[in-house]
């Protein structure tokens, strides 16, 4: 049976999409030789995406281990049998592990990450009006560029002292992009202003 046909959904799920994914993985989490020599061979890739599987269920479903507990003798039986090799059964079992956990780690995070994003724009939205953003339009140069309008200074609580220190914290590594004059940063600031705000001000801004 090929297991890593019934497993793609989950694979997927974990950024695995095909063999070369699923070698790449088992290089950069073990250092077991024997394990890397045959990597390319069906029944370790087998093997491998059972073991994932395994994983995934026991930290994703450990509340519901009766649903799947027999699946998962099953599987050890799989292994032991496929691999026959106790030590490497054992390093394939504790990597899939490893995998499965910083994968969804990741996963969690981003997904935070996006959420807090999408609440702070909510509540920027919430700030802007037109009259706002035709207050931040209005502070723009003949040569493209803006000055810092009253309306982000209330709004984002801006000025040149704050504006510095928060450049000179920024995590970038480019200086070059920490020493770019003040008006560039104004600029920046001010069209992404607009631009979080476009949508809900039914295009206001999106011409700047």
């Amino acid at each position: 049976m090929d297991h890593s046909n019934l497993m793609t959904p989950l694979l997927k799920k974990l950024d695995i999409c095909s063999k070369e994914t699923l070698s790449n993985f088992v290089l950069n989490y073990t250092t077991n030789e024997t394990l890397k020599k045959y990597i390319k061979n069906e029944t370790y890739i087998n093997s491998l995406t059972t073991a994932i599987t395994m994983s995934y269920l026991k930290v994703h479903a450990s509340n519901n281990e009766s649903a799947w507990s027999e699946s998962y003798k099953k599987a050890r039986a799989y292994l032991k049998k496929q691999i026959n090799d106790d030590a490497l059964e054992e390093e394939i079992i504790r990597i899939s592990l490893k995998f499965v956990v910083d994968k969804s780690t990741k996963k969690v995070i981003y997904k935070k990450k996006k959420a807090e994003k999408r609440e702070v724009i909510s509540e920027v939205h919430k700030i802007v009006s037109v009259e706002k953003a035709q207050s931040v339009a209005s502070k723009q140069n003949k040569d493209g560029s803006f000055e810092l309008s009253d309306t982000i200074n209330k709004d984002l609580n801006i000025n040149n002292e704050t504006l510095k220190v928060t450049v000179n914290t920024l995590t970038t590594k480019n200086e070059k992009v920490k020493k770019a004059p003040i008006s560039v940063w104004y600029t920046a600031i001010s069209l992404n202003y607009l631009k979080l705000n476009a949508d809900s001000l039914g295009g206001e801004g999106k011409d700047i």
